[in-house]
């Protein structure tokens, strides 16, 4: 790398973002991040690894419009995941970010690098009760994070979970192993940010066929009882509501992940159960147009979660941003988000605490978190006494909405969100930069596969029996035909045509290969090279 790049502010990470597919609240977080990270840091410069080169036209596609908007065409800088370790080495991060909590590989990179000066690593939270997430946070604790990394928490209830998990993971190795691995690392709460600038669309109702005076109860994301929330009990209530006021609508609406399909037969069933079959609609895979349009055309917005997945709530917020009360479980991060009696209400919920030695028995599956989650009450009376008190009472309805929308403007826009996170990254950085490395090796779960398994050729190549390598009767005859190298789909983004050609050209023009492999190293780290002439060898181009 330039020594030029020393001073600069760069920002690393690991791309698995998604532009495109189902609507799911995750993948859009992450997406709405990364826009406003390019739209409104100050960074000199974005370095995004690629797990496969192939998606670095998928994700210049997906940015293009931010990019040109902000002129960003000499910051964003894409790199290979092979790099990794080359950047990490000559590159001074101001902060590498994952956007998730698996970060042990980049942790045990950096760890055991050890580059002058160091840089904080962070993670953000979404998802907490999978089974591999409890991998990950295991992982993070044994590969060490120093006391200038972070785990960046959507709310007070995400960073509690972190903080109980590393305490009981800690513990519970001590007990295993007779010392437990404290968590040294910082959690920092940051909330995840909307588009607060949405204008309502005046007749949103008409658009949907509705008459004016319907009162519309909206209920958005992801349809999936298994991964989501139960929505049988806001049907029920929404059955005595419906009998109450005939003139109420309740929209169900959100994505539909694959094997999620049945749900909207079980709505279908309870609606028609519960004698609501006139009173509701089902929208799936809504388009952000669409989404735009039901908050609009909505006057309450409810989200009765009941599962222990959701550590935020990014409807609720784009909800008040839409200047709608919020009528939402008293659970997981929602606590944050809702001011009772001022922006919406909080229903209570009543769980247990007797499944510990059933989770030990279990792992953390869908099907197993749905089985906690059906132990989760939610207080159904008051659940309908609020949203009646709502319908009966529109000067509430207006004074609610209009403080959730100066809520969401003030606290949860973007351009808020990714200060707060530069903040946080710089004072990270500060102390990175005055922390005493003792440039100790640290544990590492991988192994050299190549040692590890050595035993299974005939012979082992070193490097410098490279220098022995010349062309084969196949190869000269190719060059003097001028044949293409034919080479097989998924290698095209791993190969260096550089490296070929320098190799190729050279051992024709009977250039010494000891003298080409040095003029080459020059560009190309040794492993990269090894792996061009492996697979020259492998092909007959090359021989020994």
């Amino acid at each position: 790398m330039e020594q030029s790049l020393i001073m600069k502010k760069i920002f690393g990470t690991i791309s698995t973002y998604e532009f495109d597919g189902v609507i799911l609240g995750r993948k859009e977080a992450d997406k709405n991040f990364l826009y406003s990270l390019l739209s409104y840091s100050s960074f000199d410069e974005f370095h995004i690894f690629l797990l496969e080169p192939s998606r670095k036209q998928y994700f210049i596609d997906h940015t293009r419009t931010i990019v040109k908007e902000f002129g960003l065409e000499n910051k964003l800088k894409f790199f290979d995941i092979y790099d990794l370790v080359t950047c990490i080495k000559t590159c001074n991060y101001t902060v590498f970010h994952c956007n998730h909590l698996q970060m042990d590989s980049i942790f045990a990179l950096r760890n055991n690098l050890h580059p002058k000066p160091l840089f904080p690593i962070t993670g953000f939270t979404h998802t907490l009760i999978n089974y591999q997430q409890s991998i990950n946070l295991f992982h993070n604790l044994i590969y060490r994070p120093k006391p200038f990394d972070c785990i960046i928490c959507s709310s007070t209830a995400g960073e509690q979970v972190i903080q109980k998990a590393f305490n009981h993971l800690s513990n519970q190795f001590g007990k295993s192993f007779g010392q437990a691995i404290p968590y040294e690392g910082k959690t920092r709460i940051i909330p995840i940010g909307v588009a607060t600038s949405l204008p309502r669309i005046p007749d949103a109702k008409m658009q949907l066929g509705l008459p004016e005076q319907t009162k519309v109860i909206l209920c958005l994301g992801r349809i999936s009882f298994l991964t989501k929330m139960d929505l049988q009990p806001l049907l029920l209530v929404f059955s005595k509501i419906a009998r109450l006021l005939p003139e109420t609508l309740l929209i169900i609406a959100g994505g539909i992940a694959k094997g999620d399909e049945g749900c909207l037969d079980y709505l279908k069933i309870l609606s028609l159960q519960y004698g609501i079959e006139n009173n509701i609609i089902v929208k799936t895979n809504v388009s952000d147009d669409e989404k735009q349009l039901l908050y609009s055309a909505s006057d309450i917005y409810v989200s009765p979660s009941d599962h222990t997945q959701e550590t935020f709530g990014v409807t609720i917020i784009e909800a008040m941003a839409a200047g709608l009360p919020v009528v939402a479980t008293d659970w997981n991060g929602y606590k944050d988000l809702i001011v009772e009696g001022e922006t919406g209400f909080r229903i209570p919920t009543y769980w247990t605490q007797e499944d510990y030695e059933f989770c030990k028995a279990m792992p953390l599956t869908d099907a197993f978190s749905y089985q906690l989650n059906q132990q989760l009450v939610i207080d159904l009376d008051i659940f309908e006494q609020k949203l009646l008190y709502l319908l009966n009472n529109p000067d509430e309805v207006r004074r609610m909405g209009n403080k959730g929308k100066t809520t969401a403007a003030q606290k949860y826009n973007w351009q808020n969100i990714i200060q707060q996170h530069e903040e946080l990254w710089s004072s990270l950085k500060e102390e990175a930069i005055q922390y005493h490395n003792d440039d100790k090796d640290h544990f590492f779960i991988g192994y050299p596969v190549t040692e590890v398994f050595s035993h299974y050729s005939t012979r082992n190549l070193d490097y410098s029996d490279y220098e022995e390598i010349s062309l084969t009767p196949y190869a000269l005859e190719a060059l003097t035909k001028s044949h293409d190298l034919i080479i097989s789909p998924p290698l095209r983004n791993y190969l260096k045509p550089d490296i070929i050609n320098k190799i190729v050209l050279g051992l024709n023009e009977n250039q010494r290969p000891k003298l080409l492999l040095e003029e080459i190293e020059k560009t190309y780290q040794k492993a990269i090279i090894v792996f061009n002439v492996q697979w020259l060898l492998k092909k007959g181009i090359l021989k020994i």
